[in-house]
């Protein structure tokens, strides 16, 4: 009877080996999980963050639409023929045109002047 609860024993100790090296390997294998995982939760903060910039954005995007809308509803229809009057007719646009065109035909003017007075001399 000795030989049999030796025997017994002997594979109660190959199977407890046998299990240790099991539950090794689950240790492991739950380490490495517990790493995935929290890198998984790492990821899933990134997302949540990107997440609330991108409602930001948005929201930010549409009040600079409003804003745009508003601005074009209050820019009146005939604004370009406007712009091409007061480009063209500008009251100081003609002032300083006709003080140029003074001051060149002045220029002239003393230019042929001078050159008169050498001629005549």
């Amino acid at each position: 009877m000795n030989e049999d609860v030796h025997q017994r024993l002997t594979v109660l100790e190959q199977e407890t080996l046998h299990t240790r090296g099991v539950v090794k390997g689950m240790d492991k294998k739950l380490d490495s999980l517990i790493e995935a995982m929290q890198s998984l939760v790492r990821i899933e903060e990134r997302q949540l963050s990107t997440g609330d910039r991108l409602a930001q954005g948005a929201h930010t995007f549409q009040d600079h639409e409003a804003r745009l809308r508003r601005v074009e509803q209050e820019i009146p229809e005939n604004l370009d023929k406007r712009l091409v009057t007061i480009e063209t007719k500008m009251p100081g646009l003609l002032e300083s045109r006709g003080w140029v065109i003074l001051g060149v035909l002045g220029g002239l003017g003393m230019m042929g002047a001078a050159i008169g007075s050498l001629i005549l001399k």
